[in-house]
C-alpha cells in the first residue's frame, strides 16, 4: 500500500501558486492543468485573467513572433493588455502575475536584440527601434540599463523625442535615480507632453501632472487659468510645485532648445498655444539652479526674463516667484 501520493496534501493555495509559477515560465499547458485542478478545489474562484494568459501563451502567432518578430509580439501583448486591463489594474497580486509573464515573454523577445547604434536606414527594424518599440520590449523585460542606453542612442533621431525621453525617465526611475528621471520627464513635457506614454510613468507626482493637472493646481491654491486644463502647462506647474527642479543647462537633451521656446514673440497671453512651454522656459532661464552665481550683466538679463515671464501669466508667476526664489 502506498503511504504517500504526490499532490495528495496540496492545498488550493499551493496549487494556485504552482499555476502562477508555470505561467511565469510560459508553460501554458501545465499552467492550464493546474488551474483546472484549482478550479475544482475552489469553484468560486475568479480565474478569467489566468485563463486569458493561458490562451495568449498558446497563440501560435505569438509563439512565432517571439522568435523573430518583436514588433508583432509587442502588438499582440499590447492588444491583450488593453482588452484585459480591467482584470488586474486594481489588484496588486494580479499585477504581479501579469508583470511576471511579460518579463519572461520579453526576455525571450529581446534575447536576440542588437543594441548597436548603427541601424541601417533601409532596415525594417529602423522605425521599430527609433520610435520606441524596441525600448518598450526591453522595459517589459525589465532590462532597464539596456533600455536606457537605447534611449540615449535614439532620442536625437526620433520623430517623437518626448516619448523616448519619457521612456528614458522610466528606466532611470526604475534604477533608483528619481532626480534624473524627473529631469527627463520635465524635458519631455517641454517638447510634447502628449507624446509621453503615461503607462510608463511610475512616479506618482509626475503622473498627477500629466493626468490630473487641475487637481494639482487646486491642491496648491493656484488661480484659475489655462494651466488647469492644458497639459502643455505640466512643466511649469511641476517647476512651481517642486516636482521638477531647474536643471543645469548642460544637462539638457540636444533636441530641446529652451532659448528658442522662450523667444517666440508671437506668444503674449497665457491662453495662446505654446504659452505653457514658454512660461516654463522662462522659469528655467530666469531662475538659476541653487548655488549659481551671476555677474551684474547676467543679473540684469535674468530680471528681464522674469519680467517677460510674469507678463505672460501674472497670477501664476506670483506663485512661481515664491517657490523658485
Amino acid at each position: 500500500m502506498k503511504l504517500f501520493q504526490p499532490g495528495i496534501f496540496d492545498t488550493p493555495l499551493i496549487v494556485y501558486n504552482r499555476a502562477v509559477k508555470k505561467l511565469a515560465e510560459l508553460d501554458a499547458a501545465e499552467a492550464s492543468s493546474l488551474l483546472d485542478k484549482y478550479r475544482k478545489m475552489t469553484p468560486q474562484a475568479q480565474l478569467h485573467l489566468e485563463y486569458s494568459l493561458v490562451a495568449l501563451l498558446e497563440d501560435w502567432t505569438l509563439k512565432d513572433a517571439i522568435k523573430s518578430d518583436p514588433e508583432t509580439a509587442l502588438s499582440i501583448w499590447e492588444q491583450w493588455e488593453a482588452s484585459n486591463k480591467k482584470l488586474f489594474q486594481t489588484d496588486s497580486g494580479k499585477q504581479n502575475l501579469v508583470s511576471g509573464v511579460s518579463k519572461a515573454l520579453f526576455d525571450k523577445v529581446t534575447s536576440n536584440f542588437s543594441l548597436s547604434s548603427n541601424v541601417a536606414a533601409s532596415s525594417d527594424e529602423e522605425v521599430f527601434f527609433y520610435q520606441g518599440g524596441a525600448i518598450k520590449c526591453l522595459m517589459l523585460a525589465k532590462r532597464w540599463k539596456d533600455a536606457a542606453r537605447l534611449c540615449e542612442q535614439r532620442v536625437i533621431c526620433s520623430e517623437k523625442p518626448a516619448k523616448i525621453l519619457g521612456y528614458h525617465a522610466n528606466c532611470l526611475f526604475q534604477i533608483e535615480k528619481p532626480g534624473s528621471a524627473r529631469t527627463h520627464w520635465l524635458q519631455a513635457c517641454l517638447i510634447c507632453p502628449d507624446d509621453i506614454d503615461t503607462d510608463f510613468v511610475p512616479d506618482q507626482d509626475t503622473r498627477e501632472l500629466l493626468l490630473n493637472l487641475e487637481y494639482v493646481c487646486d491642491e496648491n491654491d493656484f488661480p484659475d487659468g489655462p494651466w488647469k486644463k492644458q497639459r502643455e502647462w505640466a512643466a511649469a506647474i511641476g517647476l512651481i510645485t517642486g516636482v521638477f527642479k531647474v536643471p543645469p543647462p548642460d544637462s539638457l537633451c540636444p533636441v530641446l532648445d529652451i532659448e528658442y521656446l522662450f523667444s517666440d514673440q508671437k506668444i503674449k497671453q497665457a491662453n495662446q498655444k505654446g504659452a505653457g512651454k514658454k512660461f516654463a522656459a522662462g522659469l528655467m532661464l530666469g531662475f538659476k539652479p541653487n548655488g549659481s552665481s551671476e555677474t551684474d550683466d547676467e543679473e540684469q538679463r535674468l530680471i528681464k526674463i522674469r519680467r517677460a515671464t510674469r507678463e505672460l501669466a501674472p497670477e501664476l508667476f506670483t506663485h512661481a516667484l515664491k517657490a523658485l526664489s
